[in-house]
């Protein structure tokens, strides 16, 4: 008896873990649990350049780029600038000598982000 109810509680612990702990469906879409990204932001290698680093973020196949020119009003912006394992971004085209405020969002299938990274700033090459 007494491995049976042993059994069963590791069962239910189990499911439960799993059912909790896994990223949760939203709309259709996957939702990804809030992690810091951890973004930096430096001037490029070459003119009109930026290079962007983050923290990839667990359970997310692509990411999303927000930018403007100042902080916290994004009027640019890209999509599926990486993949799962993805880590840094080169912005390019950007005007010589000119600051720019960045956030990066990670999603996951269809969902357009919905773990935000703190601003970062940089000034273009």
């Amino acid at each position: 008896m007494k491995k049976y109810i042993g059994f069963i509680l590791v069962g239910a612990f189990l499911f439960y873990g799993i059912v909790f702990f896994a990223p949760k469906t939203y709309a259709g879409c996957d939702y990804i649990p809030w992690s810091d990204m951890k973004l930096t932001a430096a001037t490029g290698r070459n003119k009109g350049e930026v290079l962007l680093r983050w923290r990839p973020v667990f359970f997310a196949n692509h990411y999303f780029l927000l930018y403007g020119l100042k902080k916290g009003k994004y009027i640019y912006g890209a999509s599926d600038i990486g993949f799962q394992n993805a880590n840094s971004y080169t912005v390019k085209l950007l005007k010589s000598k000119t600051r720019y405020y960045f956030q990066v969002s990670a999603g996951k299938e269809c969902s357009q982000g919905s773990v935000f990274s703190k601003e970062a700033s940089a000034v273009a090459r």
